[in-house]
């Protein structure tokens, strides 16, 4: 499906495919001291390297359970981490081209998007064993809302529904609702505010063979309704990456072409652009709600950019290794 999915055939290219990409040292990257930002300044290191699939493509956690799932794109796999001694426990066979993994604590569910075979595997935590859902064409992204156990699909769409769709999951039943908002096209990230019931899309248009139109947009959906709510930023091309500070409703969104944030309010959809000079293609975004700190991997520029949320000044850009295409929070001992 690499030839079909430019999300995954561009994270592919970017790692420039080796042996050693069926190895994932901890999501290899290195930042998770600046997301530690309410503690203490320390070193970090990476203690252990842990072997799964071929081409790593996502990775999941449950707190609850300290139970990892990292979403092999070439194997059709999903491999299973135990967090307390660091060891694989099971390799779970999903669909073809696992593209995102989400995972509901509330449940012990945890939620797969195959984007090659359309279609959705749900494995249970407790047992591993999986049951398919049917969902949209090119799933590419997914969220879940422990609250109301309701999964929210991103469906990139190919050919003739190039406009795509979001699948709506009930986690009780499995049973699927499908949401089309018709101002946007190729939605292709997905986020949840648990706390408004509000779910956020980012929708990549017609950037790089994402198959849809125009620059992109994001879509709001009223997780009560499924109604939709269109929001642009003129400033934006190419919404890549999306996630939300529940404690302050804001969304982020690290636009990719374009080299900038747009942050959204949740109670007016009023945007805000913040643009980072020295930040080129943004590809992921990550969120510390007790900081209210955010931040943002750029792919081309080698550097995080951090945010205040506060202000949505830009706080510093700090140097990591090259083509950071992902970003993680780590939660401060208890």
């Amino acid at each position: 499906m690499c030839g079909h999915d430019p999300k995954a055939k561009e994270e592919i290219n970017m790692r420039t495919l080796t042996s050693g990409q069926k190895r994932l040292a901890v999501f290899s990257l290195v930042i998770a001291a600046m997301l530690l930002a309410a503690l203490p300044l320390q070193a970090q290191w990476v203690t252990t390297t842990i072997g799964v699939g071929n081409v790593p493509l996502a990775v999941a956690v449950n707190p609850a359970t300290n139970i990892i799932y990292v979403a092999n794109y070439a194997d059709a796999t999903v491999t299973v981490i135990n967090g307390a001694t660091d060891s694989v426990t099971a390799t779970v066979i999903v669909g073809y081209d696992p593209r995102a993994v989400a995972v509901n604590p509330a449940t012990n569910m945890i939620y797969v998007a195959n984007s090659a075979s359309n279609t959705v595997t749900v494995i249970n935590g407790a047992t591993n064993a999986t049951t398919t859902v049917n969902v949209g064409n090119g799933p590419v992204g997914v969220a879940v809302n422990p609250i109301t156990n309701m999964i929210y699909v991103a469906n990139l769409g190919y050919g003739s529904s190039a406009n795509g769709s979001v699948t709506v999951i009930n986690g009780a039943t499995n049973s699927t609702t499908n949401v089309v908002d018709p101002n946007a096209s190729a939605p292709f990230a997905v986020a949840v505010n648990p706390t408004t019931n509000k779910i956020y899309v980012a929708n990549c248009g017609s950037y790089n063979g994402c198959y849809g139109t125009g620059n992109g947009n994001v879509t709001v959906i009223d997780g009560a309704t499924n109604t939709t709510t269109t929001v642009t930023d003129p400033k934006a091309i190419y919404p890549y990456a999306v996630a939300v500070n529940p404690a302050t409703n804001m969304i982020y969104v690290a636009n990719k072409d374009s080299s900038n944030v747009t942050v959204i309010n949740g109670t007016t959809n009023a945007t805000t652009t913040v643009a980072d000079p020295n930040a080129v293609f943004p590809a992921a975004v990550a969120v510390n709600p007790a900081t209210n700190t955010i931040y943002v991997s750029n792919w081309a520029s080698n550097n995080v950019t951090v945010i205040n949320g506060a202000t949505n000044a830009v706080a510093a850009t700090v140097g990591v290794g090259a083509y950071p295409g992902g970003i993680g929070k780590t939660r401060p001992p208890t």
